[in-house]
Order: C-alpha cells, then sequence, then structure tokens
C-alpha cells in the first residue's frame, strides 16, 4: 500500500517541471477527457529505431498528465525548430534519426503530440503553439547545448503544415518526397496492410486537399489498391506544391529522397545551411558514416538484406506492369491537374 502511494504522488508532476525539464514532452491531448499526457524521454530516444509515438516508457514515474488548460498556458523558453514533412517511404525516418548530431541538433521521428493534434482538429488548434514550443525546449546533447529541434510529423498529420509553419513563424521546412515509382514499390512490399494504408492516406488526403477526379464516388469502387496509392502519393505532392506556393513557401525547400541518399553530405549541408546551423565538415562526415545509415530507420537491423528480401518477396511481372500502368494514368492526371507545371517543387530544391 505504501509503495501504491509512494508511486501515486510521483507520478502527480508539477506543471513547472514539465514547463523546465526538456526530458518531459507532450505526447497526446484527449479533448473529451481534457487531459493531456506527457512522457518523459531518455537521450538515446531519439536517434534509436522507429516512432517517439510508440515509445514506451520504463516506468509510470516517466508518465504525467495535466489538463488542456494547464498546457494551453505554458509559456516555456522555446528554442529553434524545424520541420522535416514527408509523402512516406522517402527516408524520413533516416533524416530525423541522422539529425541527431551532438552539440548541433535534436531529430525526433513523429512525436505522438502532432498526430494527436491532427486528430484533434478545430478543438485542439490553440494548443499547438504551446506543444512546439515544449518540443523546441531539448537543447542539450553529449557535447553541450545543440542549435536546433528538428521535427518529422506523421504524414497523417500533414494537414497541419500551415497550422505548425504558423505556430512556430521561424521555423524552415525540409519537404521531403520520393518518386512514384518507389512510393508503390514502398506499398507493395507491404502487402495488403499496405494497400489499405495507401487507400485511407487517400481518404485523409482528400478530406483537406481534395482534387476533382471527375468520377462518382461509385466509380472509386472500381479503381486498383495501386491506382488509388498512386493518387494519395499524387495528392500529397500537390499538397506541397501548394504550401510551397503559399505564405510560408520561402521557408521551404524541397528534397528528392533519391538525392538525399546518392548525396548524403551535400544534403546535410544543404540543411544546415538553410536552417541557419554552424556544422563542422567533420561533423558532417561523421553522419554520413554512422551506422544510422547501414540499419533499418524503423526495424533496425541490416538494411540493404532487409531491402533485398522485402523486394524478393514482393515484385512480380505482374506488379511491375500494373506498376507502370498507373505510373502512365498518374502521369496523366498530374498533367491535367496541373501539378508540377510551373516547376515550384523542384525549383526550390535543397540540392
Amino acid at each position: 500500500m505504501t509503495l501504491l502511494v509512494e508511486l501515486r504522488a510521483n507520478c502527480v508532476i508539477k506543471t513547472d517541471l514539465l514547463v523546465s525539464d526538456p526530458d518531459w514532452i507532450p505526447h497526446g491531448i484527449d479533448i473529451k477527457s481534457g487531459i493531456a499526457h506527457f512522457l518523459r524521454f531518455p537521450a538515446s530516444a531519439f536517434a534509436g529505431e522507429g516512432f517517439l509515438a510508440d515509445y514506451t516508457p520504463e516506468t509510470a514515474l516517466d508518465t504525467a498528465t495535466i489538463s488542456l488548460d494547464e498546457l494551453a498556458a505554458m509559456q516555456p523558453e522555446a528554442g529553434p525548430l524545424h520541420f522535416i514533412f514527408h509523402t512516406a517511404f522517402c527516408r524520413s525516418t533516416l533524416l530525423a534519426r541522422v539529425m541527431n548530431i551532438d552539440g548541433v541538433a535534436t531529430g525526433m521521428s513523429e512525436p505522438g503530440i502532432i498526430a494527436s493534434l491532427a486528430s484533434a482538429g478545430n478543438a485542439g488548434a490553440h494548443l499547438i503553439e504551446p506543444c512546439l514550443k515544449l518540443l523546441s525546449r531539448r537543447r542539450t546533447g553529449p557535447d553541450g547545448a545543440v542549435q536546433a529541434v528538428f521535427v518529422k510529423p506523421t504524414n497523417h498529420a500533414n494537414s497541419l503544415i500551415p497550422a505548425l509553419m504558423h505556430a512556430a513563424p521561424d521555423a524552415k521546412a525540409v519537404m521531403l518526397s520520393n518518386s512514384l515509382s518507389a512510393f508503390l514499390r514502398s506499398v507493395n512490399r507491404k502487402g495488403l496492410l499496405g494497400r489499405r494504408w495507401a487507400r485511407n492516406l487517400y481518404l485523409e488526403v482528400q478530406s483537406y486537399a481534395p482534387l476533382d477526379l471527375g468520377i462518382s464516388p461509385q466509380e472509386h469502387f472500381l479503381l486498383s489498391d495501386l491506382q488509388i496509392a498512386g493518387l494519395a502519393w499524387l495528392l500529397q505532392r500537390r499538397w506541397f506544391e501548394a504550401n510551397m506556393k503559399g505564405t510560408n513557401g520561402l521557408r521551404m525547400r524541397s528534397l528528392d529522397s533519391a538525392h538525399f541518399n546518392d548525396a548524403r553530405s551535400a544534403s546535410l549541408r544543404a540543411i544546415a545551411q538553410f536552417t541557419g546551423l554552424d556544422i563542422a565538415t567533420a561533423q558532417i562526415d561523421r553522419a554520413v558514416r554512422s551506422e544510422i545509415f547501414q540499419t533499418h530507420a524503423k526495424l533496425g537491423g541490416n538494411y540493404d538484406l532487409r531491402k533485398k528480401l522485402a523486394s524478393a518477396d514482393s515484385s512480380s511481372p505482374v506488379f511491375r506492369e500494373e506498376s507502370a500502368m498507373v505510373e502512365q494514368w498518374i502521369g496523366q492526371i498530374a498533367q491535367q491537374a496541373q501539378v508540377g507545371a510551373n516547376g515550384s517543387f523542384e525549383s526550390r530544391s535543397l540540392i
């Protein structure tokens, strides 16, 4: 009984500690109950595999809850914050992990609070600014204070891009994407769950950045899984272009996943220059030679081996034929919708 009382007492964390200690990060909000959840993250969590949204604390002492009113009233001392927005399956987790450079930056891969804010919609809009300020506080590393925090939200929260950029007026954003063929291969490798995921993504993006295809709701049922996946990719790219043409466009730069992989040092230098990081060549060299590039960013293990096995299991002449047809079809839709017509996406590329 005494231990239980002690645990309950310790879990009631004072609000001022949540504000001052950057190890405590907002994890999620519950609009109905009026509660905000916080987790205490060790420094090792940020460069590790997987997403912060999936992190499980070791003990109850690493969890805390406060009211949404308390969260809204928080005024933490914010630091420089930047974003990595992405269209999925494009090495965004890898980039977030590699941005954990001692004394330079901290990278956060998909903190749960961003997805939670997106799910809350307008009811959570007033909480975006304090949450971003709380995320930006991770200012220390083994070699001292870092210069900035890079947050990579889930692409399921891309509807929040304008709101996130507005709430962080000094933030820069890397708009990371890949080719349609690479996107379709990734969806196919994940089998039934990947195809279902793509259909869900299409419905999401159509809800905030719709494109009239000139077909009825019933005719959508006639589209194949890969056609829907291709549309989900196109709508995301279109949404990125719309944001890069908008009010916050000058604070955004595109980065192609393949270019990032082929020119790792140049990509990191370009990101550093764009966001104002002071980083030495030796630090970039260490980052690109680190084991992070050899391990799977989400699952761990050897990346090349995992990719080889996955490709062998999922590739087939039937898929390659369908993929080629979908790419041609999406290209025609993109031309009609004038996606990429003025080159705004590519013209504002980091490299």
